[in-house]
Formats: C-alpha cells, structure tokens, sequence
C-alpha cells in the first residue's frame, strides 16, 4: 500500500430485542398484555457471551431461561442479574422455549417463550430478564416492566430480538 491509499472501514450491526407478557385469567381469558420494544438493555456480559457463541475457539452457553423479579430499579450495561429475583410462588427461573423467526431475512430474529401456570401467591412483577443458566450463569437482557399476578393467573413472557446488519 502506498502512502497515498486511503481505506475507510465501516461496519454496523445492530442487537436489541423486546420482551412481551401476556396474562390469562383462571378462565384463560386475557387479562393483560404489554411490550417493552426497544427499552430493554443488551447489557455488556451479555455481549461477551455472544461474541463468544459465535467462535468455536472461545465458545459460550446459550441463552435459554427467563426470570421475572419485583424490582423496579432502571436497566444499566453493567448490571449481571435482576436486582430481586422471584424464586418461589411458581415464578422462579425457567427454561424457555427458542425457537428462530424471520423478520426481514431468513432466521434472523430468535425467540425464547415460557408461560407459568402454577403460580401460588399475588407478586409484583417489575424486572424481567433472559439468561443462560437455570441458576447464576450470564444475563443478555434485563427491562423493566410492571404486571401484577395473583395465584389465579397464568403469565407468558416472551423475549424476542432482531439480528440487523445496519
């Protein structure tokens, strides 16, 4: 290359995502639903993880569990956990559903569900969050919410995020 070349580099890509409840009735009618598009964070242990599924030398554990909690504290980057976790009533950390949808070109949104069902007692819920662990492990996303269940409800969550290269 002589002194005279000039080389611009620019690459963009974009990840974010957003979480969907719904809340069903004890007579499964829908009594509730809210999405938080865009006000949830990717935070930076998360970006790690992902940076390190996509290359076999490093590696990483996929993101496969969704946790709800009761606080109500605004998402930062540098945040590894929800700030208080639900762990009993039937809403502890569970295993979601993933699956890959297409928005704008083949796979490129994915797509983790799960819906407790057995819920024993009235909570709060304010945080939700996606990880990938059943217990500690790496928090990709965390957003704030507000949804009360009583033991009589079913809740669905839904995270969903879009993969775009500009």
């Amino acid at each position: 290359m002589n002194k005279n070349t000039k080389v611009e580099w620019e690459e963009k890509g974009k990840i974010g995502g957003a979480f969907t409840w719904m809340k069903f009735n004890k007579l499964g009618d829908l009594s509730a639903i809210g999405r938080i598009p865009d006000h949830n964070l990717v935070v930076t242990a998360g970006l790690g993880e992902i940076t390190g599924l996509a290359l076999s030398d490093v590696g990483g554990t996929a993101f496969d569990y969704l946790e709800v909690g009761t606080d109500a504290t605004a998402a930062s980057a540098g945040q590894s956990a929800l700030v208080a976790a639900i762990t009993d009533s039937g809403l502890a950390r569970a295993a979601g559903t993933g699956t890959q949808q297409t928005v704008t070109v083949a796979n490129d949104t994915l797509q983790l569900t799960y819906t407790w069902s057995s819920i024993s007692a009235s909570k709060t819920i304010r945080e939700v969050g996606v990880f990938n662990a059943a217990s500690a492990g790496t928090m990709l996303a965390r957003a704030v919410i507000n949804v009360s269940a009583t033991s009589e409800d079913t809740l669905a969550l839904t995270y969903r995020s879009t993969l775009t290269s500009s």
